[in-house]
Parts: structure tokens; C-alpha cells; sequence
């Protein structure tokens, strides 16, 4: 597995051998001659060369159709000498370049498709430039350029890379650094349908009612909200029927997906039971239906999610030679090097297995924290081992996916340092990101690396796992550790210092630490009355802690700045966050007569349990995500009596619930409040009903308002017990989550 040539990488290698002088004191002997003028490609690759050596050395090189005495030559010119008439192009397949200098001239030689435009950009990039973010060059004002001595093939292993980050969405970015876009500078022109595309083809807004049969059988029931059932012979004529007309609106499109929807619930029919059960996965009744279709289009290659339920290969069923494989490594641990991680041991046979039996896998991998994008994530030592993983056994295509939104943690070092993977997996990953850094934060690069290493080594040292659904909380005993955090802040510091005097470098200091704070932030929140937490305890009153609200504003104002348009996956806006976080810490003792009041009432479950019941009037209410401080019940009604310190007017009684369908967690249906003053006998006090929503806000706070007066107050949940007729888990026992309960 390797690049057939790598590129020169160091300085001091090439400066030491060159043959002449592009450029010196203004002047050159040089032109660009292109091979065939009407190659849009080699015209391209021509303006950007004149264009870069001009913002090199304030030279234009003219771009002629005939050489002169020194040529830069972009494709194999008419006539040529004998090295370059002999090389055999095809090698370079795709994406492939040869730079070859022979006495004054270089040939720039490329694949055919954007190989000569890739062979400029390296050419670049030797002599110093680079593109560091989508809106960040860097080009080397010289009065002397030299022309390196160079003969350099490469050739990439992994022959599709696309990397999910804001700067990849722009074309100058992307074509520098190798990534994958049409020649129309379209994403993905050759894919029609993408991944999860069951349902495009097989609506079940068009055909569930009439045609149950097509929809997957859970639990003995058709639902139209899960899976296609893949061994029922219409279903497959409807999928052939379907990407026929898909096909002929875009007919330059050579994949085409048939592919799972993204949640569980495969068809347990008796046919594709029968099926599944024989090859060893679920996988198998879905290979059933993809090679049927790839046998209707043996022109196009169909491709399907090996992806959780699915990921393990048929024991006997084959792909197509048409068929692609998305292989997916979302259930990874990101902690360690797939390779070297016995939780992820699972995965690697996985993808082993595949390799014996496909000749065309993409592998899609993860590489952010996806509810927590502004989070601290040390993958970075993972990335090249696992690239280096995917590409030995198979893995021709990489989807690498980052963060489809602006920002994130280390938005911009992660999408170069992958690219740059992605195109050569054995490249000298430390000289790159001491490059990056360097050229991107300055003197401030220094400690910025320092707290790369620090956290990364922090990380490997707890024997910690890391997922990608992972959360700064959790870490708290890992990377995250409250000394840690002290030290990376005084780095930031230092690192801010450095560059104190250049608004530009400081600006992007500052980006960088956002998930720093985002990190403090949610810690204190976690435990809001502790050494780190939101409140401080003066005399008998609660105060707000200064030094986080000012974190708090900091963090908001940065982030706005930098455009982050979401602090979770699907939702939270940075101006969200705020106001969700305000709403925490909006807390007054004096006006909850619950605070730290006795409670009684039913257990949660073990694993949602947290401090037990008293979390219920703790004081600290529960965020956007169901894993901090709320209580999980599983299938049953709730009740609970707070018990209060004497009798008392009582005008509100509140608390809040969450629902997140995808994890089988459903708002309850009622909700009644009771007031006693000997704790016998009760008096209703108010009541509400929730109305059932498919789709709801994640998170609800029940207020019931009324005139009482007593000690104890009694609160009753009504449940939904089990999952309703619509969702995957129809008939199971479904989830009701709770927080704080409040009396006022």
C-alpha cells in the first residue's frame, strides 16, 4: 500500500538540485506550453501556474501552443523526448501526475482527468505555497524562483476521497488538495442517489396503504417507518423501475444507491428471515435485492450501506463485480487505532471479510463528535493508521465524515490533514501539521501544538475509550480532567500572547480555544454547585459565577463571529446555546420551595440513574441532551411526593421531559399534581395532557398552575408505555425521561 512515488517533502532536499532559475529579478526565459489548447483541464492548470509564479515573483509567464528554449510543459507535448514519449500514460489513471525535469524544461503529465492540474498544485506546494483553508494562502513572495529537479510519479491508492468540512464545499480547495468533484465543479456528478435511498425509491407515502407487503415486518407487523421488505419480488421491480427514470434525467451518473434507511427495523418475513438466517446477517436479504438490481444495470454500479445491522458479510451470498460496498465504522472507539483496538475487533473482520469478497468498497468513516461539534475530540493520532487500514484491505473510496456545518473543533487542521491522507495514507503526518500550524496560527502555532500533544497523550494515558457520540462530561476523567483543563487554558494563553499584535492570528487563536470553553462550560453544568460549577454559595444566597457568565459571552460572541451555524449535529444554533444555557443557571433558591427537599417515589432505571430520585430536586435541570441528569423510565407510570419543610402557599408546580423518538424516548401523556398537608389525604391541585407528536421539540417543561396550601406535594406521570403502531420498536417498551422538579 503505497504511493507509487512520494513527492519530495523536505526543503532542503530539492533547493540542493536544481537546474535553473524560473524566475529572478523580475525576469524569465520560461513559458507554459500546453499539449492540446482545447483541454480545459491543461487550461486551467496553465492560469493557475502564470497565476501563482506571478503572486511568486511579479512574472507573468506567457502561455504559448509551441515550445521555446525553456518550457514548462502541461501534457505530453507532440513532440516530445524520448523519456516522456516512452512513459506510459495510463498508469497515471485518473488522478495521477508525473513531474519529470529534463535539462531546462519540466513535463507536467496527468490522468485523464484532472491529473495535470493535481501535478501543478504539487509543483506549488514544492516551491513553497500552500492552501490552508478555503479563504487562507500562503505564496512566498521571491525575486528568485528555481526550478527543482524533479521526477515524481504518484499515483492514489484510494481513487474516490471526499472529506466533509466547510472548506471542502469550495473548489479552489478541493482541487488543490486532491479531493473528489466533478470537472463542473459539481459534488458527487457521478452519483445519482447517495446512501439511505430505500425510501426514494420506495415511498411509503405512495405505497404503504395499498401495499403493506412492501415495508418491513417487525414483530409480526408492517411498518412503513423502518426498512424495505428486500425479498418481495415487486419491491425489486419497483427499485429497477424507479432508477430507470432516475437514470435517464441523469444519465452521466455511473452510482447509483439502494441502501438502507438510517435506523433498525429489517424485515423479519419468513422469506427474508429464511435468507438472513442463512448467510449469518441481515445483510444477506439485502444483497438479495442490490445484486438483482446491479444484474438490471450492468452498466452502473449499485451501491448499498454495509452499515450497524448490516456491517457483517454474507457467508455465502457474493456482491456483483457492480456492486459497491459503503462500509461504515460509526460504533468505533476513536481512542486508539482501529487496528490496535480489541473493541473495534468486530470492525476490522468486517472489513477483512469484505476485501476477500468485493473489489469496490468505500469506506465511511467519522472523524467529529457529532452532538457535541464544538467539543474537544484528540483523534488526531488515529486518523493515518486507520486510513492506512482502510486503504490496505480495500478501501479504493473514503468518505471521511466531518462537519457539514461552519466551524467545529479544529475545523481547518482536520480537513487539511485528511486530504492530504487521503492521497498519499504513509505522508509524514507530523511535518504536515507542524506546516499547518506554523503557517496558519504563527507563534502561536507552538502551544497550540503543545496542547494537541498534551491532550492527546492525557487521552491515551487514562486507558479511556473516545465515540463520536461522545460528550465533554464524560471525559471529564480522561483529556477533560479539571487540572488538564487549567493547563490547556494557560497555553491559550501564552498562545493569545504570541500574537497579541496581529488581529488576523489572534482571531484564529481565539477560534481555536472556543471548544476549550465550550468544554468549562458544559463541565459546570454538569455540576453546577461544585469547585468548577455555575454557582457560589455567599452567606445563604447563590451566586452566578462571573468568571463563566464572562466564558459564557466569550464564547457566543467568537462563535457568532466565525459564522458556527450549529453547536449539535441537528440542531442548537450558538444563539440557542446561550439562551439554553441562561435558562439553566436561571435559579433562585428562594423561589423553589422544592430545593433539596425530601422526595419518595418510584426508582429509575440502573443505568439512568445518576444520584437516584433526590436529582429530581437537586436544582439542576436537565439540557438539550437526555444523557445529563435525567432520569430514565422505562414502561411504566411515574409518582413521586415531595415533602416540603412546613406548610405553605403553593401557586406552581413544574418539571420537564424529552423526547427523542430515534432513541425510543416519548413525552409522557398526563401529568396531575396533588397537595396534602398531613401527607394522607390529597386535593388535586392542576392537571395537563400532552398530545402525541411524531415530531416534537426535544425538550418540554409541564407547568401546572393553582392555589394551594400544604406540605406535600404529589406528582403523577402517565406514561406511553410502549412504542406506538408508527415506530420501529412497535410493541416494545418505550422510555420516559424527567428533571427537576420545581415548587413555587
Amino acid at each position: 500500500m503505497k504511493i507509487i512515488k512520494s513527492a519530495l517533502l523536505l526543503l532542503g532536499i530539492w533547493l540542493t538540485a536544481c537546474t535553473s532559475n524560473l524566475t529572478r529579478d523580475g525576469q524569465s526565459d520560461y513559458r507554459i506550453v500546453i499539449s492540446d489548447p482545447t483541454d480545459t483541464v491543461q487550461q486551467k492548470a496553465a492560469a493557475d501556474l502564470q497565476f501563482y509564479l506571478n503572486k511568486m515573483s511579479a512574472v507573468v509567464l506567457p502561455i504559448e501552443k509551441v515550445k521555446g528554449e525553456k518550457n514548462i510543459f502541461i501534457g505530453r507535448p507532440h513532440e516530445a523526448p524520448k523519456e516522456i514519449a516512452a512513459f506510459d500514460q495510463k498508469q497515471l489513471q485518473k488522478d495521477g501526475f508525473y513531474l519529470k525535469t529534463l535539462q531546462n524544461d519540466l513535463y507536467i503529465l496527468g490522468g485523464s482527468e484532472k491529473g495535470v492540474l493535481y501535478g501543478v498544485y504539487e509543483l506549488l506546494e514544492q516551491l513553497g505555497c500552500r492552501q490552508y483553508t478555503a479563504e487562507v494562502q500562503y505564496i512566498p513572495e521571491q525575486s528568485k524562483v528555481k526550478l527543482p529537479q524533479l521526477d515524481d510519479l504518484q499515483v492514489p491508492v484510494i481513487k474516490y476521497r471526499e472529506v466533509m468540512y466547510h472548506n471542502t464545499k469550495n473548489a479552489t480547495y478541493r482541487d488543490w488538495h486532491r479531493l473528489d468533484v466533478s470537472l463542473h465543479g459539481e459534488e458527487r456528478q457521478e452519483w445519482g442517489y447517495w446512501c439511505h435511498s430505500s425510501f426514494d425509491l420506495v415511498d411509503p407515502a405512495i405505497y404503504f396503504d395499498k401495499h403493506p407487503e412492501y415495508f418491513a415486518e417487525v414483530n409480526g407487523i408492517r411498518i412503513p417507518s423502518t426498512q424495505l421488505c428486500t425479498t418481495n419480488p415487486e419491491v425489486v421491480q419497483i427499485v429497477v423501475n424507479r432508477l430507470r427514470e432516475e437514470m435517464a434525467k441523469k444519465p452521466e451518473a455511473k452510482y447509483w444507491s439502494v441502501s438502507q434507511e438510517d435506523t433498525y427495523g429489517w424485515c423479519t418475513c419468513e422469506n427474508c428471515k429464511a435468507i438472513n438466517e442463512k448467510e449469518g446477517t441481515p445483510m444477506g436479504a439485502i444483497l438479495h435485492l442490490v445484486n438483482q438490481v446491479a444484474d438490471s444495470f450492468p452498466d452502473k454500479v449499485i451501491s448499498t450501506l454495509a452499515y450497524e445491522y448490516s456491517r457483517r458479510p454474507p457467508k455465502y451470498l457474493k456482491p456483483r463485480p457492480n456492486v459497491n460496498i459503503m462500509l461504515c465504522s460509526i460504533e468505533c472507539n476513536r481512542s486508539v487505532p482501529i487496528a490496535e483496538d480489541p473493541g473495534s475487533a468486530d470492525f476490522k473482520e468486517e472489513l477483512l471479510a469484505w476485501d476477500k469478497i468485493c473489489d469496490n468498497i468505500l469506506v465511511w468513516d467519522y472523524v467529529i463528535q457529532f452532538k457535541h461539534l464544538v467539543s474537544p475530540f484528540p483523534n488526531f493520532h488515529v486518523l493515518q493508521p486507520n486510513l492506512q487500514l482502510f486503504a490496505e484491505h480495500g478501501g479504493i473510496a473514503e468518505f471521511q465524515q466531518g462537519n457539514r456545518e461552519t466551524g467545529g473543533e479544529f475545523a481547518e487542521l482536520r480537513a487539511y490533514l485528511i486530504a492530504k491522507l487521503l492521497w498519499n495514507p504513509d505522508a509524514d503526518v507530523k511535518a504536515l501539521t507542524s506546516d499547518f500550524l506554523q503557517g496558519y496560527y504563527g507563534e502561536a502555532g507552538r502551544f497550540i501544538q503543545r496542547y494537541i500533544d498534551t491532550m492527546t497523550d492525557a487521552l491515551v494515558a487514562s486507558g479511556e475509550g473516545m465515540g463520536i457520540f461522545g460528550n465533554p462530561v464524560v471525559a471529564k476523567n480522561s483529556y477533560l480532567t479539571s487540572d488538564l483543563l487549567q493547563q490547556y487554558a494557560a497555553l491559550f494563553d501564552q498562545a493569545e500572547a504570541a500574537v497579541a499584535n496581529d488581529s488576523v492570528l489572534l482571531e484564529r487563536v481565539k477560534i481555536c480555544r472556543l471548544p476549550l470553553l465550550y468544554a468549562q462550560l458544559e463541565q459546570a453544568k454538569a455540576d453546577p454547585f461544585g469547585p468548577n460549577g455555575w454557582f457560589k454559595k455567599e452567606g445563604d444566597h447563590w451566586v452566578k459565577s462571573a468568571t463563566l457568565l464572562q466564558m459564557l459571552k466569550s464564547f457566543t460572541e467568537i462563535a457568532n463571529r466565525q459564522g458556527i451555524s450549529r453547536v449539535h449535529e441537528w440542531d442548537t444554533t450558538v444563539d440557542e446555546y446561550y439562551h439554553e444555557t441562561m435558562q439553566f443557571i436561571d435559579f433562585d433558591p428562594a423561589t423553589n420551595k422544592a430545593f433539596r427537599a425530601k422526595i419518595e417515589g418510584t426508582a429509575p432505571e440502573e443505568k439512568y440513574a445518576h444520584n437516584g430520585i433526590t436529582d429530581l430536586t437537586n436544582g439542576i435541570a436537565g439540557t438539550v441532551d437526555w444523557n445529563n441528569h435525567w432520569l430514565g423510565y422505562q414502561g411504566k407510570d411515574l409518582e413521586y411526593v415531595i415533602i416540603l419543610d412546613k406548610s405553605q402557599d403553593i401557586t406552581a408546580v413544574e418539571t420537564s421531559f424529552i423526547q427523542d423518538a430515534g432513541s425510543w424516548i416519548f413525552y409522557p401523556q398526563k401529568v396531575q399534581a396533588f397537595t396534602s398537608n398531613d401527607g394522607v389525604t390529597y386535593t388535586p391541585f392542576a392537571k395537563a395532557t400532552i398530545p402525541a407528536q411524531r415530531k416534537a421539540p426535544k425538550k418540554k417543561t409541564v407547568t401546572l398552575t393553582g392555589k394551594a396550601k400544604g406540605q406535600y406535594v404529589k406528582l403523577l406521570v402517565k406514561s406511553v408505555k410502549t412504542c406506538p403502531a408508527w415506530h420501529i420498536g412497535v410493541g416494545n417498551a418505550s422510555w420516559t425521561f424527567m428533571d427537576e422538579i420545581v415548587v413555587r
